[in-house]
């Protein structure tokens, strides 16, 4: 069995008692000495082997509900993310289910927080029972869960969906479940969308099950304390999604339509809107939802002078308005009495302190809005502003660090005017193959980055290499190809740079295995390492481009 080695010596790989595996050593005289210092490499590598184990199941666990065992609400939106690449690369479909617990808080409030995690757990085991062994299960809130059907249409989600409700609702002993159903490609070309279309079903669902003996009837055999109730828990449902979903968008536009949106779909408003106060003293209409939308042709393109009007009035006092008969309002702007609103509620938008804008909500009926509603207004507009200052924060944190790239930049310049140019040049090329490829968010944006600082290495090259007009020798050659490690070392040492290092270390390698520094290839290189290669040749042999000098 030893074959053409004479002796052969083993030492166990033992951890906490546990024999973790067995490593040999095959020679011609292994003796006594050979084995102490096999025994000396077991017990390192068992050290390793371990520490590889206890990593490998922390990161499981870090992916993971503990109440659950459902992958939590980061897994989701990165499975989500991985999804749609995978889908957009070789094809494919998906739907993505988002499920909301109706009522839960009535379970913590009259039975207490066991029962609530009592509900929690079965429900989570109904989920993961309901689910084909493909699809994912995840719990991203409180009461809130959502599934990932691969390979399915929006029927086949829908499916998936119903039998996990069916499922829920037989784990709980009553109905209470609602579900709404979004599929790629056909309800959405992008992970936001998608995330709309499927919350705005699911919060259709939850309003037509309000009352389960029907709205109207409901209401008059529940009273009006049960009615209330339900109206109140409903706003403070509405709060509390508004507040989970600005947490996710990335811009002041992004931030009203999902604001307008969730109370829309949540009320019924006539209309929902945020207008913006503009330097100019003008109201302009960032987002709005509702019917009037729809009465008034180009309502999203009205402007309003902050001097006149109840938005006017508030956004210039800082004081909100709720105005029970709009006739009766001397500033009210009239338009049509076919479609004017008879109650109003205008609440200010704080930014930093200033006022940004106006959340304007309004109802056909008079006295439609009570104090708690704007007491609901008053919650919403603060998550609006607050929303809107923490992307002022980051655009300022963004700005600084274009600031910290146009140094670097500036110092590959001293070394080599051509490699400034170059990179500039390239990073674009890089963008726009990207958005062609579906690059987006986070991925587009490291795209761009190590596109421009895929050279930045050539900092610690000496300018009289990088200038020379000749061919470089073996040494120097050696020395420019060193400048992909550099450069991602360079990277590693500043956290926001990070993810971006390994796309500046794989930027010059090639498919066929011939590039540098790690002769990576095909799938080994990172997809946006891949980008910036073929944008960086085509750059050097385009007509306009200088001689590259690699």
């Amino acid at each position: 069995m030893l074959g053409r080695w004479a002796s052969a010596c083993w030492a166990p790989l033992l951890y906490g008692g546990d024999e973790l595996g067995v490593i040999v050593a095959l020679g011609q005289d292994l003796g006594e000495g050979d084995l102490a210092a096999l025994e000396g490499f077991a017990a390192h590598a068992v050290i390793a082997l371990a520490n590889a184990r206890l990593f490998e199941a922390q990161e499981a666990l870090a992916k993971r509900d503990p109440l659950t065992g459902l992958l939590n609400h980061r897994e989701f939106h990165e499975a989500l993310t991985r999804e749609l690449r995978r889908c957009r690369r070789s094809g494919g479909r998906f739907g993505v289910v988002m499920l909301d617990l109706d009522d839960f808080k009535v379970v913590n409030d009259s039975a207490g927080h066991a029962a609530g995690d009592h509900v929690l757990k079965g429900a989570g085991a109904a989920l993961i029972a309901a689910c084909r062994p493909s699809d994912d299960a995840f719990r991203i809130g409180g009461d809130e869960f959502a599934l990932l059907v691969r390979d399915a249409s929006a029927d086949n989600a829908r499916s998936v969906a119903e039998r996990a409700a069916g499922r829920v609702r037989g784990e709980r002993r009553r109905a209470g479940l609602s579900y709404g159903v979004s599929a790629w490609p056909g309800d959405g070309p992008t992970k936001d969308a998608l995330l709309r279309h499927a919350d705005t079903q699911l919060y259709a669902m939850k309003r037509e099950r309000r009352f389960p003996l029907g709205a109207a009837s409901g209401a008059r055999q529940a009273g009006p304390a049960r009615a209330g109730a339900a109206i109140q828990r409903e706003r403070l449902a509405v709060a509390s999604r508004v507040a989970t979903l600005l947490a996710y968008a990335g811009n002041d536009e992004e931030i009203a339509r999902t604001s307008v949106a969730q109370l829309h779909h949540s009320f019924d408003y006539f209309l929902a809107v945020v207008q913006r106060l503009d330097q100019d003293g003008v109201l302009r209409v960032v987002a709005a939802e509702g019917p009037l939308t729809e009465a008034v042709a180009g309502f999203l393109a009205l402007t309003q002078s902050v001097e006149a009007g109840v938005n006017g009035r508030v956004a210039r006092t800082g004081e909100p308005a709720l105005v029970p008969d709009t006739r009766l309002d001397p500033d009210y702007l009239g338009r049509d009495q076919r479609t004017d609103p008879r109650s109003e509620l205008s609440m200010p938008i704080r930014v930093g302190g200033d006022v940004w804008g106006v959340l304007n909500l309004e109802q056909q009926a008079a006295d439609a809005f009570s104090d708690e509603d704007l007491l609901l207004a008053d919650t919403v507009a603060g998550q609006i502003g607050a929303a809107i200052h923490r992307c002022q924060l980051v655009s300022e944190l963004e700005s600084a660090f274009l600031t910290t790239l146009g140094v670097l930049a500036e110092a590959v310049e001293l070394q080599d005017s051509y490699t400034a140019e170059h990179a500039r040049e390239v990073a674009d090329l890089a963008v726009r193959v990207g958005v062609r490829l579906g690059f987006e968010g986070d991925e587009l944006e490291r795209l761009r980055y190590g596109a421009l600082l895929h050279d930045l290495g050539k900092i610690g090259v000496p300018g009289e290499i990088l200038r020379k007009p000749a061919g470089l020798t073996p040494d120097q050659r050696a020395a420019v190809e060193k400048h992909a490690v550099t450069g991602a070392q360079m990277l590693q040492r500043i956290p926001f740079l990070a993810p971006v290092a390994p796309l500046v270390r794989s930027a010059h390698e090639r498919v066929d295995g011939g590039g540098y520094p790690d002769g990576l290839r095909g799938d080994e290189i990172p997809r946006g390492a891949l980008v910036i290669a073929a944008c960086d040749a085509l750059h050097a042999i385009l007509p306009t481009a200088p001689t590259a000098r690699r």
